[in-house]
């Protein structure tokens, strides 16, 4: 299987520090985009190509999943801002690992991103509730 994982770059580290965070590190990168950590429990996701069709509909599900009482953090975005046509989201950092190795991540397999190594299958059990539910490891 072909992966087309995005790649941290100094360029953005330089503009992350310019912008008033002192030790940006790269945190963890996919097929999206690159995620830094920044600090202060806040992360910057830098989008790859265009940006993602219907980020209001995005930000509007993580608020509805938010809503409900979940054994595990889910995103939320802060701000968005574009740079050079390239859009980057800045949101709180969640607790845990990367599931995916490589690419900066820390690899932390067959457990949900959170702090405690719980299963994937309770967890997304706890997703019932909600109206949008993705499946676990996608």
């Amino acid at each position: 299987m072909v992966e087309h994982l995005q790649r941290h770059t100094d360029d953005w580290l330089a503009y992350f520090a310019t912008r008033g965070h002192c030790d940006p590190q790269p945190l963890a990168a996919g097929v999206e985009g690159a995620v830094y950590r920044l600090g202060e429990g806040l992360v910057a996701k830098v989008w790859s190509g265009r940006p993602p069709v219907g980020l209001g509909l995005i930000r509007q599900v993580y608020a509805d999943i938010a809503r409900h009482p979940l054994p595990f953090a889910t995103p939320q975005i802060l701000a968005v801002e574009e740079r050079d046509g390239v859009l980057v989201t800045y949101e709180r950092e969640l607790p845990g690992a990367p599931l995916r190795g490589g690419a900066g991540n820390t690899p932390r397999h067959g457990t949900c991103p959170h702090a405690r190594p719980t299963p994937c299958s309770p967890c997304c059990a706890a997703w019932r509730p909600c109206r949008a539910r993705p499946r676990c490891g996608s």
